[in-house]
Parts: structure tokens; C-alpha cells; sequence
């Protein structure tokens, strides 16, 4: 079953099952099903819970974090090794976040639920208070 995790203008990302997907609006001729041009971005353990899209960034939440460059077209995985698996959702950005930051929400290493900020560019995370 599909499911849509974020929208813009210009594309849509989607779930189907623990693959996630890139679909251009402009290069679809059906913008509510998966199409063979849609662009494989990356793949969560237990299906991804929520997706936001930066600046140049695709960012998808689930089992630990995926930042999907779109230039490039590389994904880097963050919190999703075996034995650290962190599991993230809550995807947004909040007014006072510059462009290419986003906040996520996840347990601590103490079990307390927290609020997290992360750059896409500089990889840097910081717990909020």
C-alpha cells in the first residue's frame, strides 16, 4: 500500500512498504501510484514513518534517519545499526531553523522521549531542551 510522506510543488515522496521514492510531478502521468521513472531514494527496516523535503534534501524518518542528497543522488543513513538502532518520526522544521535544518523527535539513550535539530549539509546533531 502507498503511502505519501511529503509533498511540494515540483514532487512527491512516498512509501511503498520499506521502500521510499522520488516522483517528478513534471515527468508523471500518474501522481498517485508508483511509476517505473520514479527515483528509489532509500529503504527503512519496518517502513518509514514521515519525510521532509529541503533545499537540495530529502530527508525520511523510521528506523534511524536517511538524508538523500539530490544532487548527487546519494543517501546517507544515520541510527540504523543492529545493535543502536534509533527509531525516529515527527518530521519539521520550525520557524527559527535555517533552510537546510530540520527537528525530529526520539528516545534518548535513557528512554525520554526528546526533540532533536539536525543539518542536512553538516550532518550536526543537537538535543533540545
Amino acid at each position: 500500500m502507498i503511502s505519501f510522506l511529503a509533498e511540494d510543488a515540483s514532487c512527491k515522496v512516498y512509501a511503498l512498504y520499506e521502500n521510499t521514492y522520488l516522483k517528478l510531478k513534471s515527468h508523471s502521468s500518474n501522481q498517485n501510484d508508483y511509476e517505473k521513472q520514479d527515483l528509489l531514494i532509500c529503504c527503512h527496516y519496518g517502513d518509514p514513518s514521515a519525510a521532509i523535503i529541503l533545499p537540495g534534501y530529502i530527508i525520511v524518518a523510521g528506523c534511524g534517519l536517511t538524508i538523500f542528497d539530490l544532487e548527487k543522488q546519494e543517501e546517507t543513513s544515520f541510527f540504523n545499526e543492529p545493535d543502536s538502532i534509533v527509531w525516529t518520526n515527527g518530521l519539521y522544521q520550525d520557524g527559527m531553523d535555517s533552510p537546510l535544518e530540520f527537528r525530529y523527535v526520539a528516545l534518548t539513550d535513557n528512554e525520554k522521549l526528546r526533540v532533536f535539530k539536525m543539518n542536512a549539509l553538516t550532518k550536526e546533531v543537537m538535543q533540545l531542551d
